[in-house]
């Protein structure tokens, strides 16, 4: 009987650390792609500066103004919302959070950042589009 009860105490033991290991795994893998993501959108932040700057010069003096003005608010919103984001965002809370907090957290965080990385596709896709780019 005591070598059953040791044989089930260390298969559970085991499955809790091959749990505890495959936890870690999707965390990594989760907390990879989040700033993959963020990655790919700093390097579109000055091309959207420039955008930027260049829809204000352009609508200063042209009948599309107020359109052109539109685009140029756009990237500042996703300017706003990647800055919104960064401030939100918190490797500690990674690190301290365990079990469904994590995994609602990490959730959570994916879906904002990818609302970021449309928001910022699509105001760059519009802005190159009315600039000819």
């Amino acid at each position: 009987m005591k070598k059953i009860i040791t044989l089930i105490s260390f298969a559970v033991l085991f499955q809790n650390c091959g749990d505890k290991k495959n936890t870690e795994q999707v965390q990594d893998s989760s907390v990879e792609s989040i700033m993959s993501v963020h990655d790919d959108l700093m390097g579109k932040m000055s091309e959207m500066m420039a955008l930027q700057s260049s829809l204000d010069s352009l609508a200063k003096g042209s009948a599309d103004s107020v359109n052109l003005k539109n685009l140029s608010h756009d990237l500042q919103l996703s300017d706003n919302a990647m800055s919104d984001w960064m401030s939100g965002y918190s490797l500690d809370s990674v690190n301290e959070k365990k079990g469904n907090d994590l995994k609602l957290y990490l959730e959570m965080q994916s879906k904002k950042i990818l609302e970021v990385k449309s928001l910022t596709n699509s105001s760059i896709d519009k802005a190159k589009k009315a600039l000819g780019k």
